[in-house]
């Protein structure tokens, strides 16, 4: 039996006092407020607890920290439409960025292909520590990544498919017509329409990278045409859509919410494009944008919505409850008896760059200790 005694917790929705939390084994056994005397006598101690953070669409693991050529394995970019690909068979479980990411609470990602090509197959749902992905995964195959934009045109562009936004459109609606077609008559085993059929059966959700308020209404579109299940990434602009996406009930998952405005899809890019989002009641999750903005860094991206009158209980559970709930993770991102004992101590405010984690738990064992 673990206790740990925190000044504030964070339960994954509201925000408690004084508190004793009780694990047994991997579970959370109870939840109690408590004085500052039971407190004191527990095993760890934290100014605030929260839920270990998730982040819904990270290539970490993928194109690794401080390596070249041989540690990206983020794109297979020979081919526009790489549905097949699974992302948990290009993952390392020693790539650094995963022990920096558990330094800042992160203890679940769903990794995923990059941008780079139109459909670039299907995540994996994965603790951040172990030995290998076989003992780190939750669930795989999951997801399927699909883009818009600028990126598939740089990447294949050069004289073929796509060059256009028309070219991104026409492969995401021509391989999942093909893939339909496959479903009802299934002549011959094909590896890329097989991996669609759990989508197209309602069982998976696409992730549509969209930048642009024009990609978004975009993704929309050809969702509501094949009936998809899916979750807008990035969406810089989503702002501009708002009452689009609350008319569908689209999810969201913003980010980053800072990076270097170097690509004109990231002309718009502000925090405040985010706080109108959960302001107007969008459900929306927060990303971290890995690798290109670093996931130990998702919690103090949380400030920017802080600093803007948002809530904490709204914004911390953007990285908690919200995308366990878009994943359908149950058990993750809340504190309550019966809960998954992935948990983040901190020293600080979560969404304050001194808030970096104390101590960081999944399955109620210590994974990162700050010494």
């Amino acid at each position: 039996m673990i206790t740990i005694g925190a000044q504030h917790l964070f339960d994954g929705h509201a925000i408690a006092g004084e508190t004793v939390v009780m694990i047994e084994g991997d579970r959370v056994v109870s939840v109690d407020a408590a004085g500052s005397t039971a407190i004191e006598d527990c095993d760890y101690h934290a100014a605030w607890l929260t839920p270990g953070f998730i982040d819904i669409d990270s290539g970490i693991g993928l194109k690794e920290e401080s390596l070249g050529v041989e540690g990206n394995d983020w794109n297979e970019s020979t081919d526009a439409v790489t549905p097949e690909m699974q992302a948990l068979d290009g993952l390392t479980p020693y790539d650094t960025s995963l022990t920096k990411a558990l330094m800042g609470g992160v203890t679940t990602a769903l990794v995923m292909p990059g941008g780079a090509n139109v459909v670039g197959g299907r995540g994996a749902i994965v603790h951040l520590a172990g030995p290998t992905v076989t003992e780190m995964c939750i669930r795989a195959p999951f997801g399927v990544k699909f883009s818009l934009g600028n990126d598939p045109k740089r990447t294949h562009g050069q004289k073929r498919t796509p060059m256009t936004r028309m070219g991104n459109a026409f492969l995401i609606r021509d391989l999942l017509m093909r893939a339909r077609d496959y479903k009802e008559k299934k002549k011959e085993f094909n590896m890329k329409y097989e991996a669609l059929l759990p989508l197209l059966a309602g069982d998976d959700i696409a992730f549509i990278r969209a930048l642009r308020s024009d990609d978004i209404v975009t993704a929309m579109r050809l969702a509501g045409e094949f009936g998809l299940r899916y979750v807008i990434t990035g969406a810089y602009d989503a702002d501009l859509v708002t009452d689009q996406l609350k008319a569908g009930h689209v999810s969201v998952a913003f980010g980053p919410l800072i990076m270097s405005r170097t690509d004109e899809e990231a002309r718009r890019l502000h925090p405040a494009n985010a706080g109108k989002l959960l302001e107007a009641g969008v459900d929306m999750a927060v990303i971290s944008g890995h690798p290109n903005y670093p996931e130990k860094y998702l919690h103090t991206s949380l400030g920017f919505l802080v600093g803007q009158g948002l809530s904490a209980e709204r914004v911390l559970s953007t990285v908690t409850s919200v995308p366990a709930r878009i994943l359908g993770l149950e058990g993750l991102g809340e504190i309550r008896p019966g809960a998954a004992a992935d948990l983040a101590l901190f020293g600080a405010e979560p969404w304050e760059p001194a808030g970096v984690a104390t101590l960081t738990m999944i399955a109620g064992k210590p994974v990162y200790t700050r010494s």
